[in-house]
């Protein structure tokens, strides 16, 4: 389960409510920038690659890791028809990806924003959401005006000054150790002593599962570090939000939200909160079991290609792809652990 899933869960609301106290405040703000589409979530990501691509040009020794979209070949594994929606799909994700990093490329170099910045940023967000959740946006490639026109309102609210680092900036850090807990887990923007997720919403709030997330990220941070420089989480005394559709940050101290007395002991409870916990891809959750040391297999070699009879439990993840999942690898660093089906 991801720190996001785990967030919204009923163990992981529970988790959150009985050790942190959420602090009753109302932000004050206009909205600034109303959305011009309902592609909501869309924007929030062509949003957060926009703004990352702004930071880096204005403070070039700011650390970047790769983008969420660009992910190898190996994770689609084999398209046997070249008609099926996965492989058009890949065929526009390359296509994509290509003009992405010659425009991104282009514009570290002179900082204009031309509308093929602005399209690029929406491109590489419609590629995302199968890296995260093998989610194909039947849309991929096409572009919508207003789109275009509602990023170039958000960066235009934007006070950089308020996000100009004085000892360094990371730019979507994970959290090492603390990631591969979780499967996974990033944050969008470390500066100095602050971790600042951006959120382009149309309410300015700060609801329990967006508190619940930031109160995640400083404790992976606890756990693994803070992107692969493992910047000591004890550097950290800010953490909290841009609301974007506002121009507003909004950031909490630390020490106001967090027990330093019961942090060590929370943490043994949030990790124990994922041990053994199954694996959900797509629809279906997958029972995660390790094997013993003799029979696991180095991860690096990937797993063969083995067929999943879903009616007889899990033997493998390849499936047809109009039927589940069209094949995964899963890079245990621990090597193959066994997966049996549960129920929905």
């Amino acid at each position: 389960m991801s720190l996001s899933g785990f967030v919204k869960s009923r163990e992981g609301r529970h988790f959150f409510v009985s050790e942190f106290t959420k602090p009753r405040i109302k932000i004050l703000g206009e909205l600034k920038a109303p959305p011009l589409t309902t592609h909501y979530s869309l924007i929030g990501t062509a949003f957060d690659y926009l703004m990352r691509f702004c930071l880096k040009y204005r403070y070039p020794n700011a650390k970047d890791n790769p983008w969420v979209a660009d992910f190898g070949n190996d994770t689609i594994l084999r398209i046997k028809s070249p008609k099926s929606p996965m492989a058009i799909f890949h065929k526009k994700r390359i296509e994509n990806l290509k003009f992405a990093k010659e425009t991104y490329s282009q514009f570290l170099k002179n900082g204009i924003l031309t509308e093929d910045i602005f399209k690029s940023s929406i491109l590489l967000a419609q590629i995302d959401p199968f890296r995260r959740a093998l989610a194909i946006d039947k849309n991929i490639g096409l572009v919508d005006n207003n789109d275009i026109q509602d990023l170039k309102n958000l960066i235009n609210l934007v006070n950089f000054e308020d996000f100009k680092p004085a000892s360094y900036c990371l730019l979507n850090p994970t959290f090492n150790e603390g990631s591969k807990l979780v499967g996974g887990g990033d944050t969008d923007i470390v500066i100095d002593n602050q971790i600042i997720d951006i959120k382009t919403t149309r309410k300015l709030e700060v609801t329990r599962d967006m508190f619940n997330q930031i109160i995640g990220y400083y404790i992976l941070g606890e756990i693994g570090g803070i992107g692969k420089e493992k910047i000591n989480i004890s550097n950290i005394n800010e953490i909290g939000f841009y609301f974007s559709r506002y121009g507003i940050k909004f950031m909490y101290e630390v020490d106001d939200i967090i027990d330093f007395n019961f942090l060590p002991n929370v943490i043994k409870k949030f990790k124990k909160c994922f041990e053994n916990e199954p694996i959900q891809i797509g629809k279906r959750i997958l029972e995660i079991k390790k094997l013993p040391r003799e029979k696991q297999v180095p991860w690096n070699k990937g797993l063969e290609e083995v067929q999943v009879p879903w009616n007889k439990g899990l033997k493998g993840v390849q499936v047809p792809w109009n039927k589940g999942l069209k094949g995964v690898q899963i890079p245990w660093n621990k090597g193959l652990k066994q997966v049996q089906r549960s129920k929905l």
